[in-house]
């Protein structure tokens, strides 16, 4: 039987999109755009293949180069952001009938920023004392 990760790959590559990899995030935040990576997916993963004016399905091609072949793949219609400004409103409206505001929450159990402030296993000194300290290699 034929399997095909593609759908995997295009998913993972909107967690990409969504959460960048060259960010830190916190652990809430990460959560956060995580889901709204698999709210788009969701509302795009079943969108209908692009027709031209022909009523004929509009074809994208693509080379392989370990394969020298050409390969070709149905286009879909481009994605609608229509269900943004739903959640918005609603976003607004439970902030508007929040009645605890916006207080600083304590970090959960499972936090990593509660094992260290860093990586390294022995505290740094002053940015100051270590750019004094440090020998260039370009004199």
């Amino acid at each position: 039987m034929y399997r095909s990760t593609a759908e995997i790959e295009v998913f993972n590559n909107l967690i990409l999109m969504y959460c960048a990899k060259r960010f830190a995030y916190s652990p809430p935040v990460y959560r956060m755009r995580n889901l709204l990576s698999a709210l788009d997916n969701n509302h795009h993963v079943d969108r209908p293949v692009l027709v031209n004016k022909e009523g004929e399905i509009v074809y994208h091609r693509h080379f392989n180069k370990k394969s020298s072949r050409w390969s070709v793949y149905p286009c879909k219609v481009p994605k609608a952001y229509n269900y943004i400004k739903d959640i918005q409103k609603k976003i607004i409206l439970i902030r508007l009938n929040d009645k605890i505001g916006m207080t600083r929450k304590q970090l959960e159990l499972d936090d990593p920023r509660r094992i260290a402030p860093h990586l390294a296993p022995i505290s740094p000194k002053p940015s100051r004392e270590i750019a004094v300290e440090t020998i260039s290699r370009r004199k």
